[in-house]
């Protein structure tokens, strides 16, 4: 919808011979990209043995598919030395696909595509909205808004005007995690009624907030002042931390963050911070207990998210070459 008629979008068809040959005779494609780890064996093959230059954008491995690629090297090996180019998102996704088996000749280090994400614009009402300083809980996933609900708890007896956003990663748990909510007796709004009200200017303090919307997470981020990652305390992987990092954040994150490796830079470098379902309430106390660590804190995310950009500009012009 966004690109309109600057381009055709198609399908692509399932990684079967007859059906790939048949698309690619019927597009002529001058050169095929593939993003990330979408790597389909005949459709590379095919268009190699057409001189139809293959490139990986955007590359990454993760350590699961990594230790699964091993064991099937001597297969892998064969896809990717089909390919001409294979752009890596870091160092680390670099010498693991070498390592199974592509050209060290082919492989170059581009960056990360999200580093180069705008977020969506902001919505000035958060700003209204919320009064005192807030925590926002993003992307949560089952179990841990009762862990930031119990921390939240607890904080509110040194910091009684603290507000808690909590953001759902699926809006099919909205209505459990209302249930959540009320079962700790705390008074609460629903976003949606927030929304809804004839209350031109709404100001909230020390209260919860669930953000029962979809496509506003990113505006709450913006009007927040510490960010606590979902997906970090289960073993989920992670949601990605570079709105918050964008925004100027505090950001603080579980010990599951393996989808998102650059985060270990963040910590090296103090962007963000590392703690546990043990710990969480005290790490956020030390950050509500000192301001200025918050906004330090929020200034080097936001300084390691413009050093890393650039990616998207480094793949085209890798991509120039092939055209």
């Amino acid at each position: 919808e966004r690109l309109g008629d600057t381009a055709r979008i198609i399908y692509v068809p399932f990684d079967l011979p007859f059906a790939i040959k048949n698309a690619i005779r019927s597009i002529k494609p001058s050169v095929f990209i593939v993003m990330e780890t979408e790597l389909w064996p005949n459709t590379i093959k095919i268009l190699s043995g057409m001189d139809v230059p293959v490139l990986l954008m955007n590359g990454r491995i993760s350590e699961k598919s990594f230790s699964g690629y091993r064991k099937l090297r001597f297969f892998i090996k064969d896809v990717l030395n089909n390919m001409r180019l294979l752009c890596m998102q870091n160092e680390l996704y670099a010498d693991r696909i070498k390592a199974i088996g592509a050209e060290t000749g082919k492989v170059k280090v581009t960056g990360n595509f999200k580093f180069d994400t705008t977020p969506s614009s902001y919505i000035p009402e958060w700003t209204k909205i919320l009064q005192g300083t807030a925590i926002v809980a993003g992307s949560t996933h089952r179990t841990e808004e009762d862990l930031i609900i119990n921390a939240y708890i607890k904080l509110r007896s040194d910091f009684p005007m603290l507000n808690l956003i909590i953001a759902p990663r699926h809006p099919g748990r909205f209505k459990e995690v209302e249930e959540s909510i009320k079962r700790n007796n705390i008074k609460y709004l629903k976003r949606s009624e927030i929304a809804n009200s004839n209350t031109p200017t709404l100001q909230h303090s020390g209260i919860i907030i669930l953000l029962d919307v979809v496509g506003e997470l990113s505006s709450v981020y913006g009007a927040c002042d510490i960010a606590v990652m979902g997906g970090t305390f289960i073993e989920h992987g992670g949601q990605n931390p570079l709105e918050p990092a964008y925004w100027e954040k505090a950001i603080v994150c579980g010990p599951h963050m393996e989808n998102f490796p650059f985060i270990d830079e963040f910590y090296k470098n103090g962007g963000a911070l590392k703690t546990d379902a043990n710990n969480l309430r005290q790490s956020l106390q030390e950050l509500l207990s000192d301001h200025k660590k918050m906004i330090t804190m929020g200034k080097t995310a936001k300084g390691l998210y413009e050093k890393n950009s650039g990616a998207v500009e480094r793949a085209m012009k890798e991509i120039e070459r092939y055209l």
